[in-house]
């Protein structure tokens, strides 16, 4: 059996595997007890950065005691071995959870996150930055005991030196500021947070689909879709989390208060059906309210994370984020250096054209504007029809000079619209569109009195024209 720790753990089982490390279910020799062992791997062990990166994550970890925050109790040492203990939490992270069981119910979802905000909230006050909030880092135990914050792989403190860092992010969470250029900060924790609270509800994230580079201009240029049976008091909350400025998002505690207070509200309803892929769970901002996405270049450096999930739609966990031009600009390489047999992130080349949804992926959203248009231009129609059966009556009137019948009906007929654009002629022994033909339906009934040949004038409604009518 493998050991580590100068054999004091026993490593049982894998757990989870990523491009730099493994993580295992393990037993204490010593103490009996079942831990959690984060070893980095040897092909990975032998690159300076990579193994810094760990180091840093044990000195983030050794010094946070909270009750939502998974405990690490060791680093391990030795050669070419590197390895985290941790508490071992029995229980499956939320992201495995959605997959098998679907969106949660609203008050679970609620309490889950505010659980989450607490832990944040004790990190922001330390000086620590998670970075990476999502549902693949939130360990749920079956005992029912508090859920766990877990992966530190790409936390950092907060100093003013972080501008010119290299940021490592999960592309479906990262706020908009990060991605143009800025650093991970409390704020980015809240957006991250905010999302993750719009998928525990609805079975995925708003932002999904396509390529890492449309996922990433989302954030900068849309705003989530309301789903059917979206808690409607939970709605501002996602919105204030998810706000362009990271000054108007709230702040993790009064972000967890918030959610508390909405317990009451929530309990009893029952889980939302999940989202699809289908589904329009995006829309663009106004021009005037999109985030921009430009600032000073970064290289690309390979994950830091020794763990790194895999997100469906091509959006991985802790994939580089570099700074996005705007649409229209010319591509920016990016580099991975990594040694071989360690597998790096892929290189995103930017497109130079607009960002738009892949059709294959992504429902396109409905055009607003496309719809009044029709519209206007149906109703221009109807006026038109109106205009041309009144015209034709009094021309009728006037070529006769005799005085209707009584109790003979009236046909008006008016000539049919020309077929073009996506309208469609009208079925045999369909009626005429609807109208009024002095103030009576289209097909009425011409009462037996002569009418009087003293013509007046009357506007037609909608058109605007003023038409010679005749009293009835």
């Amino acid at each position: 059996m493998l050991t580590v720790g100068a054999g004091r753990y026993e490593l049982e089982a894998e757990i989870a595997k990523g491009a730099i490390g493994t993580v295992w279910r393990g037993r204490d020799t010593v103490t009996g007890q079942r831990v959690a062992v984060k070893q980095l791997r040897p092909e990975a062990a032998g690159q300076p950065d990579l193994v810094e990166a760990f180091l840093a994550e044990w000195r983030v970890l050794a010094g946070l005691h909270h009750r939502c925050i998974v405990r690490a109790r060791e680093l391990v040492r030795g050669g070419n071995t590197y390895a985290l203990v941790l508490d071992l939490v029995n229980g499956q992270d939320l992201r495995r959870r959605l997959r098998t069981d679907g969106p949660l119910p609203p008050a679970v979802a609620a309490d889950v996150v505010a659980q989450i905000a607490d832990a944040l909230a004790y990190l922001h006050g330390q000086g620590i930055v998670h970075g990476d909030v999502k549902p693949g880092n939130i360990l749920v135990p079956v005992d029912g005991s508090a859920v766990r914050l877990t992966d530190f792989g790409v936390a950092r403190r907060v100093s003013p030196g972080d501008a010119g860092r290299a940021t490592h992010a999960t592309p479906e969470y990262v706020a908009p500021e990060v991605i143009a250029g800025g650093p991970p900060s409390p704020a980015s924790d809240v957006y991250a947070l905010g999302i993750v609270l719009y998928e525990l509800l609805c079975g995925r994230s708003p932002y999904r689909g396509g390529g890492v580079p449309e996922v990433l201009y989302r954030h900068a240029s849309c705003v989530p879709v309301r789903p059917a049976g979206f808690p409607e008091r939970v709605w501002p909350v996602i919105l204030d989390c998810l706000a362009l400025d990271p000054a108007a998002r709230p702040s993790t505690g009064t972000l967890a208060n918030r959610l508390r207070g909405l317990q009451a509200a929530l309990d009893g309803l029952a889980p939302l059906p999940a989202v699809s892929a289908d589904m329009v769970t995006w829309w663009p901002r106004a021009a005037e309210d999109t985030a921009p996405v430009t600032g000073a270049g970064r290289s690309a450096l390979a994950p830091v994370s020794p763990v790194s999930g895999d997100s469906p739609g091509g959006s991985g966990s802790d994939l580089p984020i570099g700074v996005l031009p705007p649409p229209g600009t010319a591509p920016v390489p990016t580099v991975a250096p990594v040694s071989p047999g360690v597998r790096a992130a892929a290189a995103v080349p930017v497109p130079a054209e607009p960002f738009v949804p892949l059709p294959s992926l992504v429902e396109p959203a409905p055009d607003r504007r496309r719809g009044r248009r029709l519209m206007a231009a149906l109703l221009g129609a109807a006026a038109l029809v109106v205009v041309l059966a009144a015209v034709g009556a009094v021309l009728l009137l006037n070529s006769s000079g005799k005085p209707v019948q009584p109790g003979r009906p009236v046909a008006v007929t008016s000539p049919q619209p020309s077929s073009t654009g996506s309208s469609a002629p009208p079925s045999p022994g369909s009626s005429a569109p609807s109208g009024a033909v002095d103030g009576r339906p289209n097909g009425g009934t011409v009462p037996a009195t002569k009418p009087d040949p003293t013509p007046t004038t009357g506007t037609i409604p909608g058109i605007g024209a003023t038409l010679p009518t005749f009293a009835g």
